[in-house]
C-alpha cells in the first residue's frame, strides 16, 4: 500500500511542479503579451511600407519563396538576402495581399517581442527574478522596436543576437560541450539573419579563446 501511495503521489508531485513552473513563467509571458499587443497595434497603423525599396525587395523574395520555393524578384533569379525573407514567407501563402502584409508584420512583431525570453534568461544568471523581469521588459521598451512594423531584417536580428549572447554566457558558465554547441550554432546562423551580426561568431570565438586561456589546463601549461 505504501508503494501504491508513493506511485500516486509521484504524478501529483510532477503535476504540482509543472504548475509551479507555469505560474513562475506567467509574469514573463504577460510582459511578452503586452508588448506584442502594443507593437502589433502600431504595425496595424502602418498601412504601407515606408522604407519602400528595401521592404519591397524583401517582400518580393519572400513571396516568391511562398509561391514556388524559388528565389526570384520580378521574374529574375536572385540570391537570398537574409533568413528574414524565409521567416516571413508563410504570410504570403494567404490569398489576400492586404492580409498577408499584415500577417508578415505581425510575424516580425512576435519575433522582436520574443527578445524578452533570452534577455530574461541572461539577466536571471546575474540578478533576482524581479530584476531579470525588469531587464526583459526594458530590452523591448526601446525605440528600436519601431522596426517591428517593417518588413526588414531587424525584427529577427534583435532576438537572434540576444539569444546568441545568452547562450555564449551560459556556455562559459556551465562549461558543457552541449552548451558550447548551442552557442556555436546560433552564432553561426546570426550573420545569415543580418550581415552586421558577423560580429557574433567573432565574439563567440574570442570568448572561447579567452576562457580556454584562463582555464586550468592552460595555466598549468604556462606554469
Amino acid at each position: 500500500m505504501i508503494a501504491i501511495a508513493r506511485g500516486r503521489s509521484l504524478p501529483r508531485t510532477e503535476a504540482r511542479g509543472r504548475l509551479e513552473r507555469f505560474l513562475a513563467a506567467v509574469p514573463l509571458l504577460t510582459v511578452f503579451a503586452w508588448f506584442f499587443l502594443l507593437y502589433a497595434w502600431q504595425a496595424w497603423l502602418v498601412a504601407t511600407p515606408y522604407i519602400f525599396v528595401d521592404e519591397l525587395r524583401y517582400t518580393q523574395i519572400a513571396r516568391s519563396l511562398a509561391e514556388g520555393g524559388d528565389v526570384v524578384r520580378r521574374g529574375y533569379p536572385v540570391g537570398l538576402d537574409t533568413l528574414a525573407e524565409v521567416f516571413t514567407a508563410p504570410a504570403w501563402l494567404l490569398g489576400d495581399v492586404h492580409a498577408a502584409y499584415d500577417f508578415a508584420k505581425y510575424i516580425g512583431v512576435a519575433a522582436m517581442s520574443a527578445t524578452v525570453f533570452p534577455a530574461y534568461a541572461l539577466a536571471r544568471m546575474l540578478v533576482s527574478a524581479r530584476w531579470a523581469l525588469f531587464a526583459a521588459a526594458a530590452s523591448v521598451a526601446v525605440p528600436a522596436l519601431a522596426y517591428s512594423s517593417l518588413l526588414l531584417e531587424e525584427p529577427f536580428a534583435y532576438p537572434v543576437a540576444t539569444l546568441a549572447f545568452y547562450l555564449i554566457v551560459r556556455a562559459v558558465a556551465r562549461g558543457e560541450p552541449g552548451a558550447y554547441g548551442a552557442a556555436a550554432a546560433v552564432s553561426l546562423v546570426a550573420p545569415f539573419v543580418r550581415g552586421q551580426l558577423a560580429l557574433v561568431p567573432a565574439i563567440f570565438l574570442g570568448t572561447v579563446a579567452l576562457t580556454a586561456w584562463r582555464g586550468e589546463r592552460a595555466r598549468a601549461r604556462r606554469a
